[in-house]
């Protein structure tokens, strides 16, 4: 008989947060940080914080407890290399984040949920050959699962269904489909994933279930469905807010995008809404994604001018490009720089040929700077930089996000849990 999904609750996360926060100080005074009772706990903390996007304080932990952990090694090394991996991954650091994925593949072998961390990563970095490897990979694991599965007796079966990882792998698959421009095809796949994650949690909410729904949003955004991309937004939104709460990062992903769609449709005092609240959580939270910013921002802009002269535009884009590239955001300045350089063809009335080719200028050096980037990217197989942990500890809620999430938060993001090299953050409460 299959068991019931536990009811995410963000009052319980915050209640859980403050207590295990008491839990390690309380241990690190009295048995020190290498003793397993307090490592133990702190793995407890690090599934909390990240679930909850505090990365800062994730991060500052992170630097004293993984030189400790390495020292000890065995399972302690890896649950902090998968700790720094989501904390990396969510701070949009994935170059980063696929080193500690990596170094996790060499020390716990096959894993559906790692190999959909490692995929989601590849995605988010542009590598889609390597990114669909990867979840092609996941997908004939997660099949060997279920072939075992089906052979136990069903009183046994419920024992691997934390095991069952499905939805996450599809949603990887069809955000490559997405990004590879077939948007069409990503969304028939991404209504698979969903559909795995209602079946999953029908009888709860669960943020897992909101994240596809954002992905299958977003594309029938881009098909220009935007009845059909407003209802998963707003589905999507009304989980979040009761699974991770009104301040969440993903919350405010979907306040966007809803905020957006909704403008698109002339629904603009609703819009309006939802976008400030949005850009207001963008700007605020630990780890800021400078592309979602801007073009929330951007938004705002026309909802209280109704200008949309090409040069008005140009001029905004540019310079979001031009901060993207200083802050190294080179995918993001491109799309920022592209767009500048078209609009400029369509100014007619003065003579924009300088800032034209100061912007091509400026695109040029984003794609030189991306080409050096994605070559320098580990792949599997090279050897990896120590050091990098990852979330392993709570089962819970990500892929997609992946997006990173780019969109790393609307995506997929990696998938953590409290089994070394177990879990893919697809499944935990929050991403």
């Amino acid at each position: 008989m299959a068991t019931r999904v536990p009811e995410e609750s963000i009052e319980d996360q915050y209640q859980e947060e403050i207590q295990l926060e008491a839990e390690v100080a309380k241990l690190r005074a009295e048995l020190g940080l290498e003793d397993p009772k307090t490592l133990e706990k702190v793995f407890e903390l690090f599934s909390n914080w990240i679930a909850l996007y505090r990365l800062n304080k994730t991060d500052a932990l992170l630097q004293e407890v993984v030189p400790v952990c390495k020292k000890l090694g065995g399972t302690w090394h890896i649950k902090a290399i998968q700790s720094l991996g989501f904390c990396r991954w969510k701070q949009y650091r994935f170059t980063d984040a696929l080193e500690c994925f990596l170094e996790m593949e060499k020390l716990v072998g096959p894993s559906t949920s790692l190999f959909e961390n490692i995929g989601h990563t590849y995605s988010s970095l542009g590598n889609l050959e390597k990114a669909e490897e990867y979840f092609q990979s996941a997908l004939k694991v997660q099949e060997e699962i279920d072939a075992v599965r089906a052979k136990l007796p069903e009183a046994m079966r419920g024992a691997m269904e934390d095991k069952e990882n499905r939805g996450g792998i599809l949603l990887g698959l069809g955000l490559v489909k997405e990004r590879r421009g077939d948007i069409a095809g990503a969304l028939v796949q991404l209504e698979r994933a969903l559909k795995c994650y209602q079946e999953k949690f029908k009888d709860t909410d669960a943020s897992l279930t909101a994240k596809a729904h954002m992905s299958v949003g977003k594309a029938h955004e881009k098909l220009n469905h935007l009845p059909e991309a407003e209802q998963n937004f707003r589905e999507a939104l009304r989980i979040f807010i009761k699974t991770c709460g009104r301040d969440s990062p993903l919350t405010a992903g979907a306040l966007g995008s809803l905020g957006k769609v909704l403008y698109d449709q002339h629904k603009l005092e609703e819009a309006q809404v939802h976008l400030k609240e949005a850009l207001s959580l963008e700007a605020t939270k630990d780890s800021v994604h400078l592309m979602t910013v801007f073009e929330l921002m951007l938004k705002i802009i026309d909802l209280h001018t109704g200008g949309d002269t090409p040069l008005n535009r140009q001029v905004f884009k540019q310079t979001a490009g031009e901060i993207c590239l200083l802050a190294e955001e080179y995918e993001t300045a491109i799309e920022f720089l592209s767009t500048a350089t078209d609009l400029l063809a369509k100014v007619t009335t003065i003579n924009v040929s300088k800032l034209r080719d100061t912007a091509e200028t400026l695109l040029r050096y984003g794609i030189t700077e991306l080409c050096k980037r994605m070559k320098a990217a580990p792949v599997a197989g090279q050897s990896t930089a120590a050091g990098a942990p990852s979330d392993a500890h709570t089962a819970s809620t990500a892929p997609v996000e992946a997006a990173a999430t780019g969109d790393a938060e609307a995506g997929s993001a990696p998938q953590s849990s409290d089994k070394p090299g177990g879990e893919s953050e697809s499944q935990k409460g929050s991403r």
